[in-house]
């Protein structure tokens, strides 16, 4: 970061196959959410390189992802600007939210909604990405706030969507799904 007195991350050399499920691990405040801001584009870094795809091809659910006045239907359809009700309530099913009234209004920057249902709103969106064409899916900490069976209902849709996952997440269920875990900020010594 700008004005830094040392990198952020470093050390940190991984690939990811077409279609592999990975998640990042590491103790707060390690990178893991840099890692993921760097390949989004958010960040450039200062040494080495990142080579990722078209990054149009790209879906992202941070943790405190951006919403916009108007109703959850509309924060949904963000991902696909072509999509129906059908498809939204869909999204929003495969999200671990299928009791989220997607009529329900919601205020800039997600007011009205908990950060667990921004979550789930952000999840239903970047899914109607990827039925739209994304074919890389980022994603920070995305289970925080869900319960066991939307957890369960989340990670199976990930999982059929055939899409590569890069996520950084701490919960069980999420690590047991990954094909890889890969470690960021922790340094032997």
């Amino acid at each position: 970061y700008p004005g830094a007195a040392s990198a952020a991350v470093s050390g940190v050399n991984f690939e990811v196959a077409p279609g592999e499920f990975v998640a990042l691990v590491g103790p707060s405040g390690g990178g893991k959410t840099t890692v993921l801001n760097a390949l989004m584009g958010f960040l450039t870094p200062t040494e080495g390189s990142l080579l990722l795809p078209d990054r149009e091809r790209v879906a992202f659910v941070g943790q405190e992802p951006g919403m916009i006045s108007g109703t959850i239907a509309d924060n949904v359809a963000l991902g696909d600007p072509g999509a129906n009700d059908a498809r939204i309530s869909d999204a929003l099913r495969r999200a671990g939210a299928p009791d989220l009234d997607a009529a329900r209004p919601v205020g800039d920057d997600g007011e009205g909604l908990s950060a667990g249902e921004r979550r789930r709103v952000a999840t239903a969106r970047a899914l109607l990405r990827i039925d739209a064409g994304a074919q890389i899916l980022l994603l920070d900490e995305p289970t925080a706030g869900l319960d066991a069976t939307a957890e369960a209902t989340l990670l199976r849709s990930l999982r059929s969507s055939g899409v590569t996952v890069v996520v950084v997440s701490h919960r069980p269920a999420v690590l047991a799904e990954a094909d890889r875990v890969v470690p960021i900020g922790v340094h032997e010594e």
